[in-house]
């Protein structure tokens, strides 16, 4: 079975569930964790998930000491742009390993080898697609190809000379995955998580469309319930209740609630604003924290700003994809 490994820097203090998170990963044997934070709080790490205690001055030198000119990083949140680098900038502790990775802490995870099992990962050179989860074999090709020119361009000198989050892991201008695709390397794009739209105080799961280069929101009311590893979504339509196994669910800007007993639980629910143990009765829940929240949505004045800013990025990104690959194309790469 191929190893993999996922790196994480964080800085800061890390989520209130932060324990179920490690939880998700203790059910995913073969499957490491590698964290790199100042959090001084205590924590039961399972055997998969490694704490190595750096401060963010720590890891800007680090990240410094492997670039030959001025890099930019003065707050955490910038290191999303150096996320495709973790190969290179980490590749002491990725030795042992056939894939790395980033993915999120705002997650909890299904059974992540039934998504991407061995199959998949001897097809292709990176899996996923966005910056809350993704897989690269590991190779120096794979590794370094985030050096390469792009239309003419150093697009990662570009990225990482300013103070501006770029999001060169995702799709936004000339990303990681466009330099994937033009140099003829596999990436795995089917939407195989659970992604919650942050705007909304109800949990609506959205797809990212590669070519449009949007969100685009799909089912509603949804809440999740993790069994012994396996995470199912589960919504609401006109006469029954669907589901389907995910990997995981992203829970970006979500504010959670939980109670303290629950990282012992077999089993749990994931709610819009809170964990709630499995064993519990959540009928009534659900109908006030789904559908009464969908008619208030208490929280949409207060991200009104947000969501306009949101979607005019996003609904403008189709034809500033088109104006940027056509100019790429008079330059030629």
């Amino acid at each position: 079975m191929m190893k993999i490994c996922f790196i994480i820097p964080y800085f800061g203090t890390l989520p209130n569930y932060f324990p179920l998170f490690l939880k998700s990963c203790n059910y995913n044997p073969g499957i490491d964790w590698l964290i790199f934070s100042d959090d001084v709080n205590e924590y039961s790490y399972p055997s998969n998930v490694h704490k190595v205690t750096m401060s963010f001055s720590e890891i800007q030198e680090k990240i410094r000491e492997k670039f030959d000119f001025e890099i930019r990083l003065k707050a955490p949140y910038k290191l999303c742009d150096y996320k495709v680098a973790y190969g290179f900038i980490f590749e002491e502790y990725l030795k042992p390993y056939d894939f790395w990775g980033y993915c999120d802490i705002d997650l909890i995870f299904g059974n992540i080898r039934k998504f991407i099992p061995e199959s998949i990962l001897e097809q292709y050179d990176k899996i996923g697609h966005l910056g809350h989860f993704s897989l690269y074999k590991n190779s120096f090709d794979n590794n370094t190809i985030f050096m390469e020119h792009v239309g003419g361009r150093k697009r990662y000198k570009e990225v990482f000379s300013t103070d501006r989050v770029c999001v060169f892991d995702e799709w936004d201008e000339v990303s990681i995955n466009d330099i994937f695709l033009r140099k003829g390397k596999k990436i795995y794009l089917k939407t195989i998580w659970a992604d919650i739209y942050p705007f909304d105080s109800y949990m609506r799961m959205v797809e990212y469309d590669t070519d449009l280069r949007l969100s685009i929101k799909g089912n509603e009311n949804c809440f999740f319930y993790w069994n012994n590893g396996i995470l199912f979504a589960k919504w609401k339509t006109f006469l029954k209740q669907d589901e389907k196994e995910v990997m995981y669910v992203h829970l970006q800007k979500r504010k959670m609630s939980m109670e303290n007993n629950l990282v012992y639980a077999k089993s749990f629910y994931v709610f819009p604003d809170k964990f709630l143990d499995g064993n519990k009765n959540v009928k009534y829940q659900y109908f006030i924290s789904c559908t009464l929240r969908k008619i208030f949505n208490i929280k949409k004045a207060i991200h009104g700003y947000y969501t306009l800013r949101y979607w005019l990025i996003k609904t403008t990104s189709p034809l500033r994809h088109k104006i940027k690959n056509y100019a790429t194309k008079q330059v030629g790469d």
